[in-house]
């Protein structure tokens, strides 16, 4: 191993430590109860949004990175009607390839895990798999090949490259087709003394060459020359970690980007990924536009307006049209009143009184949004 390598130092103690405890990196909490840690063996079926057997099924496969990008994914499957089944395990990469922990020890637990975990995935036929890893297991002297040897540091992302093949090719026998995300950057240094050295939170952070190494940077070209080779789509977030070559532990001046491990987001920053990991699976997936925002309803003696703002992500295709129901509530007796348009407004030449129930949806010729959904006394 090289000098510039960090090899057992009090950092990798720490993380050796945390790894035992089934977290990986400076020990996260697992983003759901789907999360699988260090000793499981067997994949199972996990469902953080269940949806219904006819909505399409999207696949979370990785490790605690993509137990942490989880929350982005799950957004985009409750915004766009969407089933999620979420397969991740701690310190167990998508590719097949063989890693340790770091302690040095071997980590069968995991090739078991992962071969399960693509056992199900050929069973459960999803339309799309999203993958995501953390980048630096070579790094850390992690990868090992088929013969239980350490993969050289010259042959690191070429043993990475077959192994990332070989799970893209379980993908596609399963039918579905994958969405690479690239590994975020992390902040190698402890994040906790940068914040407390910082004059401010601005100045807290990291160049852009020192988040991200020149192996992560070699793992990322492997991955996307896959998909890119099979014609799958990537995602590359690191725009939305780094501005003009600064990363920054912080989005704004409020929102924490980072863990205290400077390595896996937070739940709050995971979240705001939605959007692009939306738009992009929307070229891969027929995705019905997302839920109307900002419902409003104002009523007059000669008229009922209701107001909104358009979905934040239109998906797959233009939007065509909104539909409108103001239903009674029980104990009032009459007629709905319905509306359709091609506006962010409906107006309903009669006036309103008493409870209602109001349901506004979004059509597209990829299919209908989930209800936008309020109770208003008129």
């Amino acid at each position: 191993m090289t000098g510039s390598r960090r090899t057992t130092s009090a950092l990798g103690a720490a993380l050796a430590f945390v790894l035992t405890l089934g977290l990986f990196v400076a020990g996260p909490p697992p983003a759901s109860a789907c999360h699988a840690p260090i000793p499981d063996t067997s994949a199972r079926r996990c469902w953080p949004v269940k949806g219904t057997p006819d909505q399409p099924t999207v696949v979370l496969l990785g490790d605690s990175h993509a137990g942490r990008l989880v929350y982005a994914v799950a957004e985009t499957a409750r915004e766009h009607g969407l089933r999620l089944m979420h397969l991740s395990k701690s310190g167990c990469p998508a590719p097949l390839i063989s890693v340790s922990t770091f302690r040095g020890e071997q980590y069968p637990q995991c090739d078991s895990w992962r071969e399960s975990a693509l056992r199900l995935i050929e069973s459960v036929r999803p339309a799309v798999v999203v993958t995501h890893s953390y980048y630096e297991y070579g790094t850390y002297d992690l990868l090992f090949d088929e013969s239980g040897q350490q993969v050289p540091d010259a042959q690191e992302p070429q043993a990475w490259e077959r192994g990332f093949s070989a799970t893209l090719d379980r993908i596609a026998g399963s039918g579905a087709t994958a969405l690479v995300v690239r590994g975020i950057p992390t902040l190698r240094r402890d994040l906790r003394t940068c914040l407390q050295r910082a004059r401010d939170r601005d100045s807290c952070g990291w160049d852009l060459d020192e988040a991200i190494s020149q192996s992560a940077l070699d793992i990322w070209r492997a991955e996307s020359t896959q998909a890119q080779d099979r014609g799958w789509p990537t995602l590359d977030l690191t725009s939305r970690f780094c501005t003009k070559g600064f990363c920054s532990p912080y989005a704004g001046r409020r929102m924490p980007r980072f863990l205290e491990d400077g390595s896996h987001m937070t739940q709050e920053f995971a979240t705001t990924l939605y959007v692009p990991l939306a738009r992009r699976l929307a070229e891969v997936l027929p995705l019905a536009p997302a839920p109307v925002r900002r419902l409003r309803v104002s009523s007059t003696h000669r008229r009922t307006v209701v107001r909104w703002q358009r979905p934040k992500v239109h998906g797959s295709a233009r939007i065509t049209g909104y539909e409108v129901l103001l239903a009674p509530g029980r104990k009032r007796r009459g007629a709905p009143a319905r509306c359709q348009t091609a506006t962010t407004r409906c107006r309903i030449a009669e006036p309103l009184h008493g409870k209602y129930r109001i349901r506004v949806v979004a059509r597209s010729t990829a299919g209908t949004s989930v209800p936008a959904t309020a109770q208003r006394r008129l």
